[in-house]
């Protein structure tokens, strides 16, 4: 009789112990299933969309590589955004390779779902980034392109801008003469097609000023690489602890607070 009385109470105390806990699943697998996005994304669009299963839940939450979504929909199958809209669209927080966390709180318990999905985004993005290594591959009887310039290429075409450089000492002629016109960086010095990348025959593009002058830039900042889809920025200038090129406003480098993976510093 007291085995009887016993086994409920200690299935009351494990499920009271169950509902104190946090729980984390699969993309599939659990109260909590992710419907899509699959492993790779291959469209600059596409939609998030998961289901809560045989629970009472109160609202999920989303996030996107940390960043809240906006959730929608409901009971039953949702999808979130960072818009609030149908689908995801090319920009932030998108990078190449991204985690979505969905979270379900019970409601009428402590019990906390958790699902974790991690998936590339891979459309033919364009894309920015210092050369390393044999990165960017361009050759060809006008090829310049070395490492330490700035790659820019998308599935059709890849193009080199010319690494800003700087004397070893104030005063010394710079390193690196471009047929005497462009010594100082910052110009367009390579452009081929991705398919037939051998046969660079473009010299150099420069910006000249009162006809006679040349810029001469000081640092390159690459303000978004590409990865979230939304197209590449730079910008290139004399930088100060104050003012930041071309309008933008500082991330550290340079005295610049804009977005920074790469930069070429005074």
């Amino acid at each position: 009789m007291r085995a009887r009385v016993l086994l409920p109470f200690l299935l009351v105390l494990v499920l009271t112990q169950l509902g104190a806990a946090q729980w984390s699943c699969g993309k599939g697998a659990g109260p909590i299933a992710i419907l899509s996005p699959g492993p790779e994304v291959g469209s600059f669009e596409f939609a998030i969309a998961f289901e809560l299963r045989g629970q009472r839940f109160g609202a999920p939450e989303a996030y996107l590589n940390g960043e809240p979504l906006v959730v929608s929909g409901g009971p039953g199958i949702y999808t979130a955004s960072p818009s609030g809209g149908p689908l995801v669209s090319p920009g932030p927080p998108l990078l190449d390779v991204n985690e979505l966390v969905v979270i379900a709180r019970h409601e009428q318990n402590d019990l906390v779902m958790e699902a974790r999905h991690e998936f590339a985004y891979a459309p033919p993005k364009a894309r920015a980034y210092r050369i390393e290594g044999d990165a960017c591959p361009v050759s060809g009887p006008l090829a310049h392109r070395r490492v330490g310039d700035i790659c820019l290429e998308n599935a059709e075409a890849r193009l080199v801008v010319q690494d800003v450089t700087r004397p070893e000492r104030p005063g010394d002629p710079t390193p690196r003469d471009m047929y005497s016109v462009g010594p100082f960086g910052g110009n367009l010095i390579d452009a081929v097609l991705v398919s037939n990348p051998t046969t660079d025959n473009f010299l150099e593009v420069q910006s000249l000023i009162n006809i006679e002058t040349v810029a001469n830039y000081q640092s390159i900042l690459i303000v978004n690489d590409g990865q979230d889809g939304a197209g590449v920025e730079g910008s290139w200038g004399i930088a100060t602890a104050v003012v930041e090129r071309n309008g933008l406003t500082g991330s550290g480098t340079c005295g610049s607070t804009s977005k920074d993976v790469s930069a070429s510093c005074p």
